[in-house]
């Protein structure tokens, strides 16, 4: 090096260390040079509309925050463009960044681009590596989402998940003693954050280990057929993971794989639920980055893996605002990463923001969830998803009585849908709990298997209210599709029996009356035909009068007995084709 450079350098040198002793700093106040990124330095095969992100590399000593003014991002397929670039304005430029994120858009297949991030805070900034990764040659989905609520927002709630109305949320097996053990040792109490993890093993999760309790995919598959439903929900991430994950067990990660060897529990799953041409999603528990740093890169790594049809968020999905959380940044991979993106929902719980229209309305995302809260109403502002453990402590009906597990949940079913939401039956695996929530659920689906005309496919009846009582004080609920209006009774409309004659040996069983339902505020059209779901040998009798639209229960057909008049147990459903007038 010639002297007037050594000289220029030593000046230099002296410059900055005569700063850092009259401003009180030194060069332990400066960021530490960003790492950890992902994709992976060198990584190949990798997403078209990726989401960058990096570790801070924080520093201990610090008495500074880390990027207090954000991180420089430079991008491009040129090494030299983005390894000498020291102005933002400059080709691979791509600005300040307030996150540890960067979207770059949708990329050329077959690609390999550079990336750095030069951290900086108030003190100064340390320039960051040179990173590569390759694209692959898979075809990106047809709309680009970007990581903006005014861009996600755009995405609509598929017609699947409109029309299913029966899903089945199923909790997953839990970690063995030995497994959890580990898990401590390793990591500790994690606080105030975390209190659930504690030296004690939980008897929850003694009672749900994976090694205590059969692993059936077939058989939930099946039993989700039986019960009616049209898509399965698994819990496949908390701490503990349910497939063999390159980001779990490794240093720096606060996710541990459970099970034997690399069994792929949500695999299993989900191959199984498919294979009976229903849709599959996941249930996961939202972290926060900086507690747990690898857990945006699991849940990328099952978007691409499993293409769920919907996504749970729970823990502290509300927990910080969606900066912080890195939840826009999520939903725009899930929407650009899944194959059939106009065919996903995501739950709208991505934020500290959800907090005030919690069970309300839809803000973000694709649906909201209303869980075992009481019953609203009105139409909902939105889809929603009523969220009922097949075990019931509060709000045991949305009509104010309790009449029988089954029937509980007929009703919530038949509300939720009325108003333009879904019911999800939740089950855990362990006995003897299972068992009895299995005889529940094949109750359910006997039901649907008369009714799921009702039911299935069905939207709120905009143009009115999507319930009401009949003059009798039966509560109604309203569901209607194509040009047909099905009012649903949560009660038989009962007649009034004959007296017994002592001198008959036998008594008569059939009415004096039959049952009636008068709907006040309802006025039939000209040819109206009235029917009702599982009657299929008659038509039932109306009249339109002062007190709005009467409706006579079936008879008996006169078939010694063998077409019963009442169709099942639990919730009725009539058709009214063309639909009625709704009249105040």
């Amino acid at each position: 090096m010639k002297r007037s450079c050594v000289k220029s350098v030593l000046l230099g040198l002296f410059v900055f260390m005569n700063h850092m002793t009259t401003t009180g700093v030194s060069a332990s106040d400066l960021p530490r040079q960003a790492g950890d990124p992902h994709p992976a330095d060198g990584e190949r095969d990798c997403s078209r509309r990726p989401i960058l992100s990096w570790a801070t590399g924080a520093n201990p000593v610090s008495r500074f925050k880390e990027n207090e003014t954000g991180n420089d991002v430079y991008f491009g397929t040129d090494y030299r463009e983005v390894m000498e670039a020291a102005d933002l304005q400059k080709p691979s430029g791509k600005g300040n960044r307030p996150t540890r994120t960067f979207y770059p858009g949708t990329l050329d297949k077959n690609t390999t681009y550079y990336w750095r991030v030069d951290q900086k805070n108030s003190v100064g900034m340390t320039k960051g590596e040179v990173w590569s990764f390759t694209t692959g040659e898979k075809n990106v989905p047809p709309v680009e989402f970007e990581p903006t609520w005014e861009s996600l927002d755009k995405h609509q709630t598929p017609e699947w998940f409109k029309n299913a109305k029966v899903g089945i949320f199923i909790y997953s097996l839990s970690p063995t003693r030995a497994e959890y053990d580990a898990y401590w040792k390793k990591h500790g109490q994690l606080g105030k954050e975390y209190p659930k993890i504690g030296r004690e093993y939980p008897k929850s999760m003694e009672l749900d280990a994976w090694d205590r309790n059969k692993w059936d995919p077939e058989g939930l598959a099946r039993l989700a057929v039986d019960t009616g439903a049209r898509y399965i929900v698994f819990s496949a991430q908390g701490e503990w993971i349910f497939f063999p994950s390159r980001y779990a067990d490794i240093p720096g990660s606060k996710f541990s794989k459970i099970g034997p060897g690399q069994k792929d529990y949500v695999g299993e799953i989900a191959e199984a639920v498919r294979s009976r041409g229903l849709k599959f999603g996941i249930y996961t528990n939202y972290q926060k980055p900086y507690l747990y740093p690898y857990w945006h890169r699991i849940m990328y790594d099952m978007i691409d893996r499993y293409q769920p049809a919907t996504l749970w968020f729970d823990e502290h999905k509300m927990g910080n605002t969606a900066t912080l959380l890195h939840s826009r940044e999520l939903l725009a991979y899930y929407y650009n990463n899944s194959t059939k993106q106009d065919e996903v929902a995501a739950e709208d719980a991505l934020g500290l923001y959800k907090v005030k229209t919690w069970g309300r309305k839809l803000v973000h995302g694709d649906w909201y969830r209303k869980e075992m809260g009481p019953r609203h109403d009105d139409i909902s502002e939105g889809s929603f998803v009523r969220y009922e453990p097949l075990y019931r402590w509060r709000n045991r009906s949305p009509v104010g009585r309790s009449s029988g597990l089954v029937k509980n949940l007929v009703d919530w079913l038949v509300d939720a849908v009325s108003k333009g939401g879904n019911i999800e039956l939740t089950i855990h695996l362990h006995e003897p709990l299972f068992s009895f929530e299995k005889r529940t659920m094949l109750q359910i689906g006997m039901w649907l298997d008369v009714n799921g005309e009702a039911i299935y496919d069905t939207r709120p009846w905009v143009d009115a209210k999507p319930q009401s009582k009949t003059a009798e004080g039966i509560d109604v609920r309203f569901t209607v599709k194509n040009d047909s209006l099905y009012a649903i009774l949560l009660d038989w409309p009962t007649g009034l029996s004959h007296p017994m004659d002592p001198g008959v040996l036998r008594y008569r069983v059939e009415t004096q009356a039959l049952g009636k339902a008068t709907f006040g505020n309802l006025r039939a059209r000209q040819g109206t035909r009235i029917e009702m779901l599982g009657i299929d040998w008659t038509t039932l009798n109306w009249q339109q009068d002062e007190k709005g639209l009467v409706v006579t229960m079936p008879g008996r057909s006169g078939d010694s007995g063998f077409e019963p008049e009442i169709p099942c147990d639990h919730a009725y459903a009539i058709k009214i084709t063309p639909r009625p007038d709704w009249v105040d």
